[in-house]
C-alpha cells in the first residue's frame, strides 16, 4: 500500500485529534484531548487547502496544518503541525507529508516554510534531513 495525502476534512477531526492527544501529550502534560480538538478545528477552519490528512490502507495515520505567513519579505507558510500515529512513525510517511507540502507551497509562491520544533525525539533529524535549518531566530514563551 503506498500513503495517500489528500486535503483534510471537517469530519477527519475526531481522528485528527485522537493522533494528536496521542503523540503531542507525550511531550506536554497540559495537552488535552479538548485542547487537541480545538487546535484541529482552528486550522482546518482557518487555512483549509493548507492541512492535508496522511492515509494507508484505509485510515488515518496522520495529518499536516500548515498556516499561511505574510511577512515584509514575502509570502510564507508556517508548518504548524506535522503528526503520525506512533506505530507509522520511522517509515517515511512524514517524510513524504513534507516533500508534498513543498510542492505544493512551491506551485502557490510561497518563498519558505517556517516551523518550532521540540528539541528531543527523531523530528528534528527529519526536518534536518528535508533541508530544514535552525535560524538566528529564537522560539520564546512566558507563562501567565
Amino acid at each position: 500500500m503506498e500513503l495517500t495525502i489528500r486535503p483534510a476534512r471537517k469530519r477527519d477531526t475526531n481522528k485528527f485529534s485522537e493522533i494528536y492527544y496521542s503523540e503531542f501529550s507525550k511531550l506536554d502534560r497540559n495537552w488535552t484531548r479538548a485542547t487537541s480538538r480545538a487546535r484541529i478545528r482552528q486550522a482546518i477552519a482557518s487555512y483549509p487547502s493548507l492541512c492535508f490528512a496522511l492515509e494507508f490502507d484505509g485510515k488515518i495515520i496522520g495529518f499536516v496544518l500548515a498556516e499561511r505567513l505574510d511577512f515584509a519579505k514575502g509570502k510564507h507558510l508556517y508548518l504548524a503541525d506535522l503528526a503520525v500515529s506512533s506505530k507509522y512513525q520511522r517509515k517515511g510517511f512524514g517524510e513524504q507529508a513534507l516533500r508534498h507540502l513543498f510542492k505544493i507551497a512551491k506551485r502557490r509562491g510561497y518563498k519558505s516554510i517556517y516551523l518550532n520544533a521540540i528539541r528531543v525525539g527523531p523530528v528534528l533529524k527529519l526536518y534536518r534531513k528535508v533541508g530544514f535549518r535552525q535560524t538566528k531566530y529564537v522560539h520564546m514563551e512566558k507563562a501567565l
